[in-house]
């Protein structure tokens, strides 16, 4: 299969390529980097075309941050309940995760959603393809919108416990439904959509299945925690008493740090 390449200018003013397959699919792209100059992108896309540009290290780059964001996710429900029940005064199980900012381990929770932010502006991933439709982000716009939400959950606190509600803490509930969604589309549509030049691998066939799994597992905890929220439970219920909200939010928390660990290549990797 013949591949052709392409220079473009994008909206930033920076320039930046794109490698076509003979069938119309995008099969390369400049990582999301962009060049200054006309020139740079040129030379580094005929370097990629003739065989001679390695692109390990920004492989190896984004293999990292997939790996980081995906262990922050993971660990994030974990720290913060063995932290507030092992640190004095030995505080139980919250009722949400977002209520750990009200017990010692403020500052991890914090600074954990920071991290997470951080390393998601930070991520550039793919540019636009063909079929994406207008109202759909890319890799690097649902990055910045991800850091937007998380630094919103961490610096808007959620209403405290038995306190009035109050639009600091609406605003938090808004940033962290919106940050849940931004995950959810990572999984179910950016992810699912790296090689699709129609000869995808046993492997990549299986990656898929984890992140649409992982993708339907986010958006299935929201909506039980918005049924949940709706029943209006009583508080000091048999059901209220397990935490159901804390645990859906671990849940969906775990399915986001799942996939982002597959998209790093830890499992199912195509062959060399």
């Amino acid at each position: 299969m013949t591949s052709s390449g392409e220079l473009y200018q994008r909206t930033d003013g920076k320039w930046a390529f794109r490698i076509t397959a003979s069938n119309g699919q995008i099969v390369a792209t400049d990582g999301g980097q962009g060049y200054e100059s006309k020139s740079d992108a040129r030379d580094t896309l005929g370097k990629v075309l003739g065989g001679h540009y390695d692109h390990k290290p920004l492989l190896r780059h984004y293999r990292t941050l997939r790996l980081i964001v995906g262990g922050l996710g993971i660990a994030l429900p974990l720290i913060l309940a063995i932290g507030a029940w092992v640190l004095p005064p030995s505080d139980p199980i919250q009722n949400t995760i977002s209520d750990y900012y009200y017990t010692i381990m403020r500052g991890v929770f914090i600074g954990v959603l920071f991290a997470i932010g951080v390393f998601l502006y930070a991520y550039q991933g793919y540019e636009r393809t063909k079929d994406m439709r207008w109202f759909e982000p890319s890799d690097s716009i649902a990055g910045n919108l991800a850091c937007f939400f998380a630094l919103g959950v961490a610096l808007f606190p959620t209403t405290e416990a038995g306190a009035s509600s109050t639009w600091v803490g609406k605003v938090h509930t808004v940033s962290a439904a919106a940050l849940f969604l931004t995950l959810a589309y990572f999984s179910l549509r950016l992810f699912t959509k790296t090689a699709q030049d129609g000869d995808r691998s046993e492997q990549k066939v299986i990656r898929d299945r984890a992140y649409k799994t992982a993708g339907w597992m986010i958006l299935g905890c929201i909506g039980f925690i918005a049924l949940y929220n709706a029943a209006d439970v009583d508080p000091l219920s048999g059901l209220a008493s397990l935490n159901p909200v804390f645990w859906l939010e671990s849940l969906a928390l775990w399915a986001f740090g799942w996939s982002w660990f597959v998209k790093g290549d830890t499992l199912w990797r195509d062959p060399k």
